[in-house]
C-alpha cells in the first residue's frame, strides 16, 4: 500500500496530516514533514529523517482512521468563509453608518 495523496490519519484520539503512507517489510510508516505535529507527537519512532520529509514508524500505533484530504473542498471552503465574511462587513458598514471613503 503506498499512497502518495495528502493524508489525514487518527491516531491514539490525535488528527494528523501526513504526505503519504508506506508498507515495507510489514510495517507501515507515515511520511511527514519535519515540523509536524504527527512528528512531534511520535518523536521515538523516526527511522529517516533525511531531507524536509521523515519516516515514521506507525506499525504500533493505534491507528484509528485513515482519510484522503480533499484539497478542492478545502479551498472553496476558504474562499466561502472569506466572501462571508466580507459579505458581513458590507452590511454592517451599510446598516451602521454612513463610512465613506471619501470623506
Amino acid at each position: 500500500m503506498n499512497s502518495n495523496a495528502r493524508l489525514k490519519i487518527k491516531v491514539d484520539g490525535e488528527t494528523f496530516k501526513i504526505n503519504s503512507l508506506e508498507e515495507e517489510n510489514d510495517k507501515l510508516y507515515a511520511v511527514a514533514r519535519k515540523n509536524s505535529k504527527i512528528t512531534k507527537h511520535l518523536e521515538s519512532e523516526i527511522v529517516n529523517n533525511s531531507g524536509r520529509e521523515v519516516k515514521i514508524d506507525i506499525t504500533d500505533q493505534a491507528l484509528e482512521s485513515i482519510q484522503e484530504q480533499d484539497k478542492s473542498a478545502s479551498t472553496i471552503y476558504t474562499v466561502l468563509t472569506i466572501i462571508a465574511t466580507l459579505g458581513v462587513a458590507w452590511v454592517t458598514i451599510i446598516a451602521f453608518g454612513s463610512i465613506s471613503p471619501f470623506g
